[in-house]
């Protein structure tokens, strides 16, 4: 805490010191110390102590005093210690003096108000496999054991952290853990994978740095839980963003729903030009061929083209999955020839009752029980081939919008590749607002009065009473 003339005045001292005096300074902003005299010094720089040091030391002291102490409680109280030694052993003493000879590591974090591992491993195991109830049931049980929202969140972060780590040989030397959680953190991090815990850790941070702001910490918390339970759903959504760029940018496939003249390899593309490109390769290509189909096969048009009944949505693990296209049922003889046997039923025509049973089929296949009580009760009109769904809000609107797999399953199940849907928001009239009364005068509330109460009218002629109109 010198000043710069305290310096300057210690420092003639410094240059000529009695022989038997040694000056110590002790100081943790060595850049404020002038260069003249830090260079007549020895320079000792103290570091925290890391935690397997700490760890080890108290294992020397249990093992002279005679105590029972578990490696992982020991660890932890190395942590709460923030390398410090110092600190380390009183926290020791404590859990000495509350347990007697033997320390637990139950007893540890008991004493201590620290949140056990297990939590996050399991919390994480849920996160990996989506199982968002029962995440929110375990975030509910470590608030009801008096831990706050931002100790858990940190600790959270931690633990993915050392799930990261733990991904890398080379930066394992990272993780200060016990021998018996170091195996426990490698198990699950052969689990996880990179992007997961990348996007998992930074949303634990942004929630770290949002906490504040939030008036309802525990509503906070789980809005980023529910973020990272969805995390590997985001990361592997076909219909991202990015995918609809690439989908637009590829050439269309071949659609089983209807009948070409011609294959997809000699269909000319007009350029930017006008003219159309040149084909890379000019030999003639053989025709895609299809069985059951003998109008594809001798690549000849049939005299009145019909459509081809394709296979309706096909049922996987009790998911909907769209229809297979063309190139892939050829690469798969399996798939194949289950589409052969569906092939052949009957096309179903196009009309307003068989819409309206189409639509309430699909609906009830949805499994979020929220949006099948929204699609319901939609009001459907069939104007050619357009689809006019009358719904009464945006949130419908938006619901139905999403539902991606709806048209697919209409234009497959009716066999009409050329279906399209679109959504009328009719809002609700407001009702009638009832009209303020008139507002009355006084001589206009006195015949008022005079009607109710016919004893005033007698009391105002006989005293001559009347409003002053000012």
């Amino acid at each position: 805490m010198l000043s710069q003339a305290a310096f300057n005045a210690f420092l003639k001292t410094l240059e000529e010191p009695p022989a038997y005096a040694i000056f110590i300074l002790a100081t943790t902003e060595k850049h404020k110390i002038l260069p003249t005299i830090l260079s007549r010094c020895q320079i000792f720089d103290f570091k925290r102590i890391q935690i397997p040091e700490i760890a080890a030391h108290l294992e020397g002291i249990c093992a002279r005093e005679h105590i029972a102490a578990e490696p992982e409680a020991l660890h932890v109280i190395a942590q709460k210690a923030d390398g410090a030694l110092r600190d380390a052993l009183s926290i020791f003493d404590r859990m000495v003096a509350a347990s007697g000879n033997s320390v637990s590591y139950q007893q540890v974090i008991a004493n201590l108000n620290v949140l056990d591992y297990d939590y996050y491993f399991r919390l994480v195991d849920m996160l990996l496999m989506e199982d968002l109830s029962r995440s929110m049931l375990l975030f509910n049980e470590i608030l009801n054991k008096g831990f706050e929202e931002d100790l858990f969140i940190n600790g959270l972060a931690e633990h993915l952290r050392n799930l990261l780590v733990c991904k890398d040989p080379e930066t394992l030397s990272l993780l200060e853990v016990g021998a018996g959680l170091r195996e426990r953190y490698l198990t699950q991090a052969s689990l996880s994978p990179h992007a997961f815990l990348l996007s998992a850790l930074n949303l634990a941070n942004d929630c770290d740095i949002n906490f504040r702001l939030a008036r309802n910490k525990r509503l906070h918390v789980e809005l980023y839980l529910l973020k990272m339970a969805y995390i590997q759903r985001t990361l592997l959504n076909p219909l991202s963003q990015h995918g609809e760029e690439k989908k637009k940018s590829e050439p269309n496939p071949i659609d089983t729903t209807a009948p070409s003249n011609t294959t997809s390899a000699s269909l000319p593309v007009q350029g930017s030009s006008g003219e159309p490109p040149k084909l890379s390769n000019p030999e003639p290509q053989p025709p895609i061929t299809a069985p059951d189909n003998p109008a594809v096969a001798d690549n000849t048009p049939p005299a009145t083209p019909a459509p081809v009944a394709a296979p309706a949505f096909w049922k996987s693990s009790g998911h909907l999955v769209a229809t297979p296209r063309l190139d892939q049922l050829q690469a798969d003889p399996e798939l194949l020839r289950s589409a052969s046997d569906t092939s052949t039923k009957e096309i179903i025509p196009l009309s307003t009752d068989h819409l309206a049973q189409a639509w309430e089929a699909y609906i009830e296949s949805i499994p979020q029980e929220t949006t099948r009580n929204l699609l319901k009760g939609i009001s459907l009109v069939l104007n050619e081939y357009t689809i006019i769904a009358a719904v009464s809000s945006a949130l419908i609107e938006n619901t139905l919008r999403d539902e991606r797999g709806l048209m697919e399953h209409l234009r497959t199940h009716f066999s009409q590749p050329q279906l399209a849907l679109q959504i009328d928001v009719q809002k609700q009239a407001p009702a009638d607002i009832p009209k303020a009364p008139k507002s009355l005068s006084n001589s206009d509330k006195l015949l008022k009065m005079y009607e109710k109460a016919p004893l005033v009218k007698d009391l105002a002629e006989r005293f001559s009473l009347r409003f002053d109109e000012n």
